[in-house]
């Protein structure tokens, strides 16, 4: 992060506040004393017996690469600060550890969680200005969307 960005946010009275909680890691992002919103992280090892009713082993690998991901576990900006720009600072911050992590991808199941939040059109969308892609081999249901960013190469 940028000097400058850090002392705006500081001056804005924004911050992160992370930590972990079974395996689990947790940004908080707070305005002075209060919660804005949250994005939680979780580091995915053997994955695939998640996706085994979806796809066969050989795709899930193709997709996944070496069966080492972090995923997107929750996202939420509280109902009053929607709007803000907050989800993507969130969504930056936990770009930010998984590359700080050294992870290779970032996978995520876009699903509208309650009537105050986006739809899933442009919740979609929302991701996708980030790099994530839709995975086609999942795309199986209408109501979600099945999402991988890929950070870096594997090999």
């Amino acid at each position: 992060m940028k000097l400058t960005n850090l002392y705006e946010e500081i001056m804005n009275g924004l911050h992160f506040t992370e930590f972990e909680d079974d395996e689990r890691m947790n940004i908080i992002l707070m305005d002075n004393k209060e919660i804005i919103g949250k994005v939680i992280v979780v580091h995915v090892m053997s994955g695939y017996m998640e996706f085994e009713d979806m796809m066969s082993e050989d795709e899930y690998l193709e997709i996944f690469g070496d069966d080492d991901f972090y995923q997107i576990e929750h996202l939420e900006v509280y109902p009053q600060y929607t709007g803000s720009g907050y989800g993507k600072l969130l969504m930056n911050k936990a770009i930010d550890y998984v590359n700080k992590m050294d992870g290779r991808s970032l996978y995520l199941n876009a699903s509208p969680m309650s009537h105050k939040g986006l739809d899933l059109g442009n919740l979609v969308s929302f991701y996708k200005d980030f790099g994530f892609e839709v995975i086609p081999e999942l795309d199986k249901w209408p109501h979600n969307k099945e999402m991988l960013l890929k950070l870096k190469q594997i090999g």
